[in-house]
C-alpha cells in the first residue's frame, strides 16, 4: 500500500488511528499488548497489500531472527556472526543473485527490472542492528511482540527510517497514555501533509520528464546532449531529494499521530558545503548505521594491527561508501557512485584538516561558502547520473555529454532568447535539435525546486516552529501573526492540492531498494 493513496488516507490510516484511540478504554497493562497487536496485524496487512508473496520472506526472517536472538550472547559472538551473515545472504539473494547469475551465464540483466521484496534493504538493516545493539546486553532484549511491531511498524517498514529499538521502545508505552493527543495529531498531520506534497507536487512532476530523458539516453545516445544531460541530472537529484524526504517526512508525521518521535532522515542536505556535510544530513539513519557498524569497527579493527591513523580511516571510509553503493544495487555503476563519493569525502576530510591546521577562517568568507556550494551540488549532481542510470555503459555515456565542453549544445528552443543568443556568441555555443525537452517545463519545475531547496525551511524547522507557536507559546505571545497564519494558509492549498493530485501508480523511488 502506498502512502501517496486514496485507500491509505481516508481508510486504513483514519480507521488505524481510531482503533488506537479507542483502547483507551482498556486498562493500562492490556492497553500494551493490544496496541502492539492491532500494529502487527494493520502493518501485516500494510505489506500485503502490495504483494502477498513476500509477506513469508519478511515473517520468516522476523521469526528466525527473533528465535536465535535468544542464543546470542558475549561468550559466543559465533552465534551473532552467524546470524549476520544470514540476514545479508537473505539481502543478496533477493538482490543481486539473478544479476551475479546473469553474469555467470553471459547474459544482461538490469537491476531496476529485478523484482525485490518490498523494503528488504531496510527491514534487514533495522534487525541486523538491533541484534548488534543487544549483543550481551539481555536487559534491553524485546520480547516476540515488541520484536515483531518494531520491525513490521507500517510508517517505516518500506523505506526507513532505519531505527534504533530504543527509538521506540518505550516510547511506544508512553503513546499509550495519550498525552498530548492533539498536539502529537495536528503536528504529524502537518509533517505528513508537507512530505506528501514534496512527492505528489513535485517529485511526481520531474519524474516525467528525467524518465523520458533516461529512456532516450539508453536507447540511442547520439539524441542527448550537454544541456539536457545537465538539466536531467539536476531534475533527477531534486526528484530523488523531494521523493525519498517526502517518504521520510510521511513516515515522521504518521509515526508523531501516536506520540513517537522518530529521527528525522534529511536536514537540508543539498544547502550544504561540504561532501561530509552532505552526508551527515542525507539519509541520516542510513550513514549513522554504517558509520556505528562499519566504519567505526573497521577503524578500531585496523588500529589494533598498527595500521596508520590516516590509512585507517582512508581505508574505512572507502570500504563504507563502496558498501552504501553496493546496498543500493548492483552494478558497476553503483560501485562507481560509491567510490566516487569516499574520494570526495576523503579530499573534503583532508582539505578540513589543512584549514584547521593553519586555523583559517574561510568559512566567514560568503563567497568561499557559494563556491563550495556550487562545487559540492555539482558533484553530487554528477554522481546520482550514476545511481540513477539502468547499467554503466548509459551512466558512462550521459557523463561523457556532462563533461564535454569543447562543443556546448543547447536545444534549438533557446534561439528565441535574445539574452542567450548574445552569450552563444560569445561561448561559440551550438544549437541543435532537441529529441527529449521539446519545451522549458523542466527549466521552470527545477528553478522552483532550487529555490524551495535553498531558501524555504525545511520540514523539522516548519514543525518547530509551528509547534512552538501554536501548543507551547501563549496566543498572546504569538510573534508574527501574519507569517503564521500565512502558512496555515498555504497548508490548507497544499493539503487540497495534494489530494487532488494522488495518484495510485507512482511509487516512491526507494520501495526499489
Amino acid at each position: 500500500m502506498l502512502f501517496n493513496s486514496q485507500l491509505f488516507i481516508f481508510v486504513f490510516l483514519p480507521t488505524f488511528y481510531f482503533l488506537y484511540l479507542s483502547i483507551k478504554l482498556l486498562n493500562e497493562k492490556l492497553r500494551k499488548n493490544t496496541f502492539l497487536i492491532l500494529i502487527i496485524f494493520f502493518s501485516i496487512f500494510f505489506y500485503g497489500y502490495w504483494d502477498l508473496n513476500y509477506l513469508p520472506i519478511l515473517i520468516g526472517s522476523i521469526v528466525i531472527n527473533y528465535f536465535f536472538i535468544e542464543y546470542i550472547s558475549k561468550k559466543k559472538i559465533f552465534h551473532l556472526i552467524t546470524l549476520i551473515v544470514f540476514n545479508l545472504s537473505l539481502l543478496f539473494y533477493f538482490k543481486y543473485f539473478d544479476l551475479l547469475f546473469g553474469f555467470m551465464n553471459n547474459t544482461e540483466v538490469k537491476f531496476n527490472e529485478i523484482i525485490i521484496p518490498l523494503g528488504i534493504s531496510f527491514f534487514t538493516f533495522q534487525q541486523i542492528g538491533y541484534l548488534i545493539e543487544v549483543y550481551g546486553e539481555k536487559k534491553n532484549k524485546l520480547n516476540f511482540l515488541q520484536y515483531f511491531a518494531f520491525v513490521v511498524f507500517f510508517p517505516q517498514l518500506i523505506a526507513g527510517p532505519i531505527l534504533k529499538a530504543q527509538e521506540f521502545f518505550p516510547k511506544l508505552n508512553k503513546s499509550i497514555k495519550y498525552d498530548k493527543v492533539s498536539r502529537n495529531f495536528i503536528i504529524g498531520l502537518i509533517i505528513f501533509f508537507i512530505g506528501l506534497g514534496k512527492k505528489v507536487l513535485i517529485a511526481d512532476n520531474i519524474s516525467l520528464y528525467i524518465d523520458d530523458f533516461y529512456f532516450v539516453a539508453d536507447n540511442n545516445v547520439n539524441n542527448i546532449n550537454f544541456f539536457e544531460s545537465w538539466l536531467s541530472a539536476i531534475g533527477y537529484l531534486f526528484q530523488l531529494y523531494f521523493d525519498f524526504s517526502g517518504y521520510s517526512d510521511m513516515a515522521v508525521g504518521l509515526a508523531r499521530m501516536f506520540g513517537l518521535n522518530f529521527p528525522w532522515n534529511f536536514n537540508s542536505p543539498l544547502k550544504k558545503i561540504s561532501i561530509q556535510s552532505f552526508w551527515n544530513n542525507w539519509h541520516i539513519t542510513l550513514t549513522r548505521f554504517t558509520t556505528s557498524y562499519v566504519f567505526t569497527p573497521l577503524v578500531i579493527l585496523l588500529s589494533k594491527y598498527g595500521v596508520n591513523f590516516k590509512i585507517t580511516v582512508l581505508i574505512a571510509t572507502f570500504v563504507t561508501f563502496i558498501l552504501i553503493g553496493v546496498w543500493h544495487g548492483a552494478g558497476l555503476n553503483f560501485i562507481i557512485f560509491g567510490l566516487l563519493h569516499a574520494s570526495a569525502y576523503a579530499l573534503s576530510k583532508f582539505y578540513s584538516f589543512l584549514i584547521n591546521m593553519f586555523n583559517l577562517k574561510i568559512s566567514e568568507n560568503i563567497i568561499l561558502r557559494v563556491f563550495y556550494w556550487m562545487i559540492t551540488f555539482l558533484f553530487i549532481s554528477f554522481t546520482f547520473v550514476f545511481f540513477r542510470s539502468s547499467n554503466f555503459e548509459s551512466a558512462l555515456n550521459i557523463t561523457y555529454q556532462m563533461l564535454n565542453i569543447s562543443s556546448l549544445t543547447f536545444p534549438s528552443y533557446f534561439s528565441g532568447n535574445s539574452f542567450f543568443l548574445i552569450v552563444k556568441n560569445m561561448m561559440n555555443i551550438s544549437l541543435v535539435e532537441s529529441y527529449v525537452f521539446l519545451n522549458n517545463n523542466l527549466i521552470i519545475i527545477t528553478l522552483i525546486s532550487f529555490l524551495i531547496v535553498i531558501f524555504s525551511p525545511n520540514t523539522k524547522e516548519i514543525s518547530e516552529y509551528i509547534e512552538k507557536n501554536l501548543f507551547i507559546k501563549k496566543s498572546k505571545q504569538i510573534l508574527n501573526h501574519m507569517i503564521f497564519y500565512s502558512f496555515f494558509i498555504f497548508l490548507a492549498f497544499l493539503i487540497i492540492s495534494s489530494i487532488f493530485s494522488l495518484n495510485n501508480q507512482v511509487v516512491f523511488l526507494y520501495y526499489q531498494f
